[in-house]
């Protein structure tokens, strides 16, 4: 397997070697520089990156990056800015790294490096410079522990089996599984997004220690939620690995650490003003959606919305595949300073520490899914010619596009929850799709929802999220001749449905509509 570099690639490294070279030759010492990890690994894939992390068997980051700077201004090139970014031990970041541009690509400088763990913590109680092989035995997997020596041209594998895992597709530990996830819990998710995204497969003894309650629980302990969410966001970019991630979070039994829910508050366990309550009557922890959350479609799987992409925004997709995945957790509810909330919002915001609009797009989509799938099975699949029929339905199907989407983030985002409510129905199906057989129950189910998309447009009510009240609440008070207050809100959702069923009425024809009938206000 040989590494093929680009021009850009090349004069890098020629730099960097004469760099170490001129170190040499004034100091009398010697430094070797190798590339590391995930560019090696793609590389030899023949996949690009463009990030090079270097590392030094015998000197610090930050130092090595002075020697480099001062190279380059010697050749009359301009001097880049260093960035120094210290250790965080709480971070996984035991070693400081130095950050730089080098002929227009961004480079990580950092000491090889061994560590010594004790069975307290997931911190090394001990850094020193390591030798590679030290350095490629404390990686995650023997994929990522490959180096491409720049003075030699060569790859060098430290492990003994990281070039025969990338050619046979093995996601496996440098040294002894649970060892390796002892010393830090977070490489169990890392194994699983690199399986999901090469499709490869997890070694058996990577398998067992995953499953070991002892390492679910140091990963549910001792691992930020930041970190946790951090990978699982890796996991959801990934387009072509993504429900292969999920499968597998599933299949070994981390979905319950991922997704950590609301755990049940007892007099003993006091949490404050973060109450929880977790209801599980009636939750079937088993219903997962990731069947629906695949990149491509399925072979003769027609799409929803032939007409285009429907969600070609990235907040629209993660919002599909964050609802699908938080679909098991429907029935449950936590208590947060005295208020009932979903669980999945809460799993988002306080077990995952998500983005705020995330969430609130998420739960709305998730709340809707019922209301979606009724409204759906009442339309009809053709235009009905009745006025009163096509009336009423316009207002029906208006009336759930600006529930979903009255919130301003949410907006056009609605579709989000007509593809869930699709997905949900058909779950039962899932073994018949993906053999790409779809019988007459799933053709009519399909067929509906995309007849729903459909009249959206044809009635020109795709935006009606965003439209304002033709008569506001001021003036229906006045017209009604009542005190302003809470049934105000309830007036306004009468008059939405009215200019939903006339949509080329005048306001003064509303107004007209609302003296005359006082009865449709009570």
């Amino acid at each position: 397997m040989v590494i093929q570099l680009t021009d850009q690639e090349a004069e890098i490294c020629e730099l960097l070697d004469q760099v170490a070279k001129n170190y040499e030759a004034k100091e009398g010492k010697k430094v070797e520089l190798r590339i590391a990890g995930g560019w090696v690994r793609d590389k030899l894939l023949g996949l690009s990156c463009h990030d090079l992390d270097v590392g030094l068997d015998t000197m610090m980051g930050y130092e090595f990056a002075v020697l480099v700077n001062e190279y380059m201004e010697s050749l009359g090139k301009k001097k880049r800015t260093i960035a120094k970014i210290a250790t965080n031990p709480e971070k996984s970041k035991h070693l400081e790294t130095a950050t730089m541009m080098v002929l227009g690509m961004s480079l990580d400088f950092v000491n090889l490096r061994s560590e010594v763990y004790d069975d307290s913590s997931r911190i090394p109680s001990e850094i020193m410079f390591g030798t590679p092989k030290e350095d490629a035995e404390r990686r995650d997997i023997t994929i990522n522990a490959l180096f491409y020596n720049i003075h030699t041209h060569k790859v060098e594998d430290y492990t003994g089996m990281g070039l025969k895992d990338l050619q046979d597709g093995i996601i496996r530990t440098p040294l002894e599984a649970y060892e390796t996830f002892w010393q830090d819990p977070l490489r169990v998710l890392r194994c699983i997004r690199f399986a999901s995204r090469f499709q490869f497969t997890i070694a058996e003894d990577a398998k067992k220690a995953i499953l070991d309650s002892r390492i679910k629980e140091v990963l549910k302990t001792k691992i930020s939620k930041e970190r946790i969410g951090s990978e699982l966001d890796k996991m959801i970019d990934d387009g072509a690995g993504r429900s292969t991630a999920i499968r597998l979070l599933q299949e070994l039994g981390l979905y319950d650490v991922v997704f950590a829910p609301p755990e049940v508050n007892t007099p003993e366990r006091d949490v404050g003003q973060e109450s929880l309550l977790r209801q599980t009557q009636g939750t079937s922890m088993t219903s997962h959606l990731y069947p629906i959350v695949t990149s491509e479609p399925l072979p003769g799987i027609p799409h929803i919305a032939p007409m285009e992409e429907p969600f070609p925004e990235r907040l629209a997709k993660r919002a599909i595949i964050l609802s699908s995945m938080l679909y098991p957790y429907r029935e449950m509810t936590a208590i947060v300073n005295k208020k009932i909330v979903p669980a999945g919002s809460w799993i988002l915001r306080y077990g995952l520490k998500g983005r705020n609009v995330e969430i609130d797009i998420v739960t709305k989509v998730m709340e809707s899914i019922k209301a979606v799938q009724e409204t759906v099975a009442s339309i009809s699949l053709d235009i009905p010619e009745d006025q009163e029929l096509l009336r009423k339905e316009r207002a029906e199907m208006g009336m759930l596009i600006r529930d979903i989407g009255f919130i301003t983030v949410i907006g056009k985002k609605w579709k989000c929850a007509l593809l869930i409510g699709l997905g949900v129905e058909l779950i039962e199906k899932f073994n018949l799709l993906k053999q790409g057989i779809i019988d007459d129950e799933t053709k009519v189910k399909i067929s509906k929802y995309n007849a729903f998309l459909s009249k959206a447009e044809a009635y020109r009510i795709d935006h009606c999220f965003s439209w304002k009240y033709i008569v506001d609440g001021k003036e229906v008070t006045q017209l009604l001749k009542v005190k302003p207050g809470p049934k105000v809100t309830e007036y306004l959702q009468k008059i939405m449905q009215w200019q939903l069923q006339h949509p080329h009425s005048s306001k003064e024809e509303c107004q007209e509509w609302i003296r005359e009938h006082p009865e449709q206000f009570k």
